[in-house]
């Protein structure tokens, strides 16, 4: 009847706030139940999901569409931290991160130019190098052409490239630098002197792994 239902209730909202408490008495044995129960039950999870999405493909499909189109920036951030962790370099970058290095008027604007076309984002020392990585020090915007013409050429030897150099904003590229190298916690010149250290000294996977 109606009275066992609100006691059912009351006990269920009793139990909780019970829980709730002990959660907060004993945080790391919490979240050593919560670790153990997330891997216990992480198979029979995967298997109803999977059974969800097989049963309604289209409608899971509709659903990524829009996640993936409402959440450009973090797509890209987690796809950048990817990149660093396959070299087991840092990676860190959030939405917010990428957020950051577009103008207040929502329009990417590359860090080397100012031009508004095509832009994306780039690491400033290669992940190649086995140096550097996927955070927001590492990161800035650039128009995909030139992105693609640095590939792993030390930038500050790029920039003296007659032909690249003519299409380089001298002040854009200084104000990027800097940015640079304050995030980095160093100077122009000790900014410098690191990318041409990381540049002799590269690493490969092995290295970095150990």
């Amino acid at each position: 009847d109606k009275f066992d239902e609100k006691r059912k209730e009351v006990n269920r909202i009793k139990w909780r706030l019970l829980k709730a408490e002990e959660r907060l008495k004993n945080p790391e044995k919490s979240r050593e139940i919560c670790r153990r129960s997330h891997f216990i039950h992480k198979p029979e999870r995967n298997a109803t999901q999977r059974k969800k999405y097989e049963e309604n493909p289209d409608y899971f499909a509709t659903i990524n569409k829009r996640w993936r189109l409402a959440n450009p920036e973090r797509i890209k951030a987690n796809n950048l931290n990817r990149k660093a962790m396959r070299k087991a370099l840092p990676h860190s970058l959030t939405k917010e991160n990428l957020f950051s290095l577009i103008g207040e008027d929502g329009i990417k604007r590359c860090a080397l130019t100012g031009e508004t076309s095509a832009c994306h984002y780039c690491h400033f020392i290669p992940l190649k190098w086995g140096h550097g990585g996927s955070y927001l020090a590492n990161i800035f915007l650039a128009l995909g052409k030139l992105n693609i013409s640095m590939r792993t050429i030390n930038p500050f030897e790029w920039f003296k490239v007659k032909e690249i150099a003519s299409k380089l904003n001298t002040e854009k590229v200084a104000e990027l630098i800097t940015r640079l190298a304050a995030e980095n916690s160093m100077t122009v010149e000790e900014f410098r002197e690191f990318i041409y250290w990381c540049e002799q000294n590269k690493r490969t996977l092995e290295e970095v792994q150990a």
